[in-house]
């Protein structure tokens, strides 16, 4: 009962704290307050009468350390925990609360009993800290400090990372930039306009492209084909995917999808065809056909999962997510067939109301999470306008077809064009998807030119990105569709003039919303606070509603903030980038300094304030304000911003025990076994590096420069040997450790769920011609980047030494 209403507290006091501090202190302070309110209800939530308990929880900084400084690590909750107690043959269990604590009391691990400890049912990709150790742990009760810490090696990424992003050129495929990156380290220096991007690879051999995704093992770039009016797709048209080498200029074109998958209705295949686009910059382009299609074919977002075999994009017009099995590293796009290629068909709700429109998708903590927007164009209602977020399992390959978030997008956001008072702005609100282009709103934006100049605006949703911080929060990236219906200085799609009068010049208007993870499920942003944090808008009118008054998390994703008369409320145009292991968010926006420019703002994951901002191109072509431009301005002028994050570090390990009943299972009773000599090599016996147990019996060996440790590749341990002295004595199959000898014990003989965790994995290799024929071995595989695998356990029965002067029989105790 106490664990319950502990847990019970610790969800409230998430939940109410901000409000009731607020009317007390400042932000900060709350925050503060939240952080140590939080951690004591934590250590309260162990009751006296505990023999053994400790915590799971997410260690992204791989240090064995749970943090409660924000961002806080977690625990990780609905986890069970086998207690495997001396003396009693069947195992106790307890579940992680909320906080990711598990508790056992007197009555199931009595006082003075040694226990194994199992941690058990974890999530797919999920893995052991370096900084904890193995899923199993030997105690004895009582004690209080058992930490069981858990990493995904998508979590992992390094600081300097750099930032990748595509950039769109108007007309038809030229020499300009493409695809460029930049040093992370521009947004968190200085407010800077001076570092040029370094371009990877030119348009012409890209096109229009959004969806991408870095594959860490093979150092490349992979990404995807989109359609945008006013600029060409890449050679290999719609279906195009494409794929650059980190670090060096050139892509590659590698598979066409299209001859795998449909992606456009013949009719539209048909009208792409006869598109007609000038390659002379500053030409104009009508582009009708297009116009309609934007949103509706083609792909959307892309992203690994961590074993990176699979590129998993989003198939706009059959609704389907696809997995495209790639290899790892990944194939030449000539093996790339149809049998690689598999479709899911994503969940529909409210079609009366109108049709679902997928985007965004993402990967996290075994499962990728799949962005949905209803466009209410059946009902033309805008506040039937709906997104929903699906989570689509990977171990079973299904769809859970209840969303794990519904969002109302009938709230009052910013301004798209802020006018001198609210009659003269445009576009506060969502509206629903129309191809009508009477229903799209325009102001005047230069009268004096010709052909005149207008804006136009009309934010129609998409759910664009779906990223996740340290303490779970989800958080949302609406891109405007008509970012892409639109450029710069073009004529409308009705247009039928060579010489038209009038030229349109389109403004996005994003936005971004944030979801507290809270009692296991996502709460949505009200008036600007999300669960135990407040944003930089509570109060300004420009976000989802608490009941009382509007406010948005994230508020300054404005042009020149902090003004509040800023023309442009809402800039954000799609893509989001965050990592649980840093501790901001990267979000693609227009004008970050100065008008008709495109680049990345970086927001505070917590508070929402802005921290830098960068830009990546600024449209400076002609000083002729009516002249077409080679970039897109204030509409949507970048792609899916992408961080080519390092494999994370590699750590393979555990435990050598001596096995006093020989029964291959690594009883709570049975010794640790130190100082053996281990060595690690490859699968063809080349020796990488040596160690030695310590005084618990554990050893551990990491990658580093000198020790890389690629995946998808074999390995072996071999037990009792280094390169200065042998241990083993092959004669006569023992293993000699100061006066004592040891045999093996029996092998993958353990029991319970997690045999591999509590068993010898140790076996005499035979018939190598290795260097490591006739010695004990332990045989693995690293089959995902960044993979911690601690459960390589050796067992070793104390025997006769035949070698000694006197061998005498040897007694053992049986406990089981």
């Amino acid at each position: 009962m106490w664990k319950f209403m502990n847990h019970g507290l610790v969800a409230l006091a998430r939940r109410t704290h901000v409000r009731l501090c607020l009317r007390l202190f400042s932000q900060h302070t709350c925050r503060a307050v939240s952080g140590v309110l939080l951690l004591v209800l934590s250590l309260g939530s162990t009751p006296v009468s505990a023999q053994v308990s400790g915590v799971v929880f997410w260690d992204f900084d791989r240090n064995g350390i749970q943090s409660t400084a924000e961002p806080a690590e977690l625990g990780a909750f609905g986890l069970p925990v086998l207690a495997y107690v001396e003396g009693i043959p069947q195992p106790v269990t307890a579940t992680t609360g909320l906080d990711g604590h598990f508790t056992f009391d007197a009555s199931q691990v009595p006082s003075g009993k040694r226990v194994r400890l199992e941690l058990a049912n974890r999530l797919p990709y999920t893995f052991d800290s370096p900084g904890t150790g193995s899923s199993v742990q030997f105690v004895q009760a009582p004690t209080t400090t058992v930490l069981f810490g858990l990493g995904d090696p998508s979590d992992y990424c390094q600081a300097d990372a750099p930032l990748a992003v595509p950039v769109y050129q108007s007309g038809a495929l030229r020499e300009a930039q493409g695809m460029v990156s930049f040093p992370a380290t521009v947004l968190t220096t200085a407010l800077a306009d001076n570092v040029t991007p370094t371009q990877v690879t030119s348009s012409n051999s890209l096109g229009t492209v959004w969806g991408t995704a870095y594959q860490r093992q093979s150092q490349k770039l992979f990404t995807l084909s989109v359609l945008k009016r006013h600029a060409a797709l890449g050679p290999l048209g719609l279906g195009g995917i494409y794929w650059a080498n980190s670090g060096n200029s050139g892509t590659v074109s590698y598979v066409d999808a299209g001859n795998f998958l449909t992606l456009a209705s013949n009719a539209d295949k048909t009208a792409l065809a006869s598109r007609t686009l000038s390659a002379t910059v500053g030409a104009t382009s009508v582009d009708a056909s297009v116009f309609p299609m934007i949103g509706k074919v083609g792909f959307g977002g892309a992203t690994f999962t961590p074993q990176e075999d699979r590129l998993w994009t989003v198939n706009l017009y059959e609704k389907t997510l696809v997995s495209i099995y790639l290899g790892a590293p990944a194939r030449p796009g000539s093996q790339i067939g149809a049998g690689d290629f598999t479709s899911y068909a994503i969940p529909q709700l409210d079609t009366d109301k109108g049709i679902n429109r997928p985007w965004a998708v993402n990967y996290y903590r075994g499962q990728l999470y799949v962005g949905v927007v209803n466009d209410a164009s059946i009902s033309r209602n805008r506040n039937d306008l709906k997104a929903y977020v699906y989570a689509f399992d990977l171990a079973t390959q299904q769809f859970n077809p209840t969303p794990v978030l519904t969002v109302s997008l009938a709230y009052q956001k910013g301004w798209t064009l802020r006018g001198a008072d609210d009659a003269s702005s445009l576009a506060n609100h969502w509206e629903w998807w129309s191809d009508n282009w009477a229903d799209y709103s325009t102001n005047v934006l230069n009268n004096s030119s010709t052909p005149q100049l207008l804006r136009v605006v009309r934010p129609q949703p998409i759910l664009s990105s779906i990223v996740f911080d340290a303490e779970g929060a989800m958080v949302l990236g609406f891109m405007d569709r008509t970012g892409h219906q639109t450029s710069r200085n073009q004529p409308s799609p009705t247009e039928s003039s060579p010489t038209p009068t009038v030229l349109y010049s389109g403004y996005a208007g994003g936005d971004l919303l944030r979801a507290a993870l809270l009692n296991d499920t996502y709460v949505l942003e009200a008036n600007g606070s999300a669960g135990s944090h407040s944003g930089s808008g509570v109060g300004n009118g420009q976000g989802p509603s608490d009941g009382t008054a509007n406010g948005e998390f994230y508020a300054w994703e404005q042009y020149n903030p902090p003004f509040a008369t800023t023309t442009n409320q809402e800039t954000f145009t799609g893509s989001l980038l965050a990592n649980p292991n840093l501790t901001n968010l990267v979000a693609s926006v227009y004008n970050p300094l100065t008008t008709w420019s495109g680049g990345a703002s970086m927001f505070d994951m917590y508070n929402g304030d802005l921290i830098r901002r960068y830009e990546v191109y600024r449209d400076g072509l002609s000083s002729d304000p009516a002249a077409p431009r080679a970039t897109f301005g204030s509409a949507n002028g970048l792609g899916m911003l992408c961080a080519l994050c390092d494999m994370a570090p590699v750590a393979i390990g555990n435990r050598l025990w001596v096995d006093t009943n020989g029964d291959g299972v690594q009883d709570p009773d049975e010794p640790a076994l130190a100082g053996v000599r281990l060595s690690l090599y490859t699968a063809d016996g080349n020796w990488l590096a040596s160690t030695r147990t310590n005084e618990e019996g554990r050893y551990s060996f990491r990658s580093s420069a000198s020790l890389p440790l690629p995946s998808n590749a074999t390995y072996l341990i071999a037990i009792g040997v280094d390169l200065a002295t042998q241990q083993f004595d092959t004669q006569h199959q023992l293993l000699r450790v100061g006066k004592k000898a040891y045999k093996l014990t029996g092998w993958n003989q353990g029991t319970g769920d997690n045999k591999t965790y509590n068993d010898s994995d140790a076996f005499i290799l035979t018939g190598s011609s290795t260097p490591l024929n006739g010695l004990p071995v332990i045989q693995f595989r690293l089959n995902v980047p960044g993979e911690v695998n601690n459960s390589l356990d050796a067992g070793l029965q104390e025997t006769c030494d035949p070698a000694a002067t006197a061998c005498m029989p040897i007694t053992f105790r049986r406990t089981r």
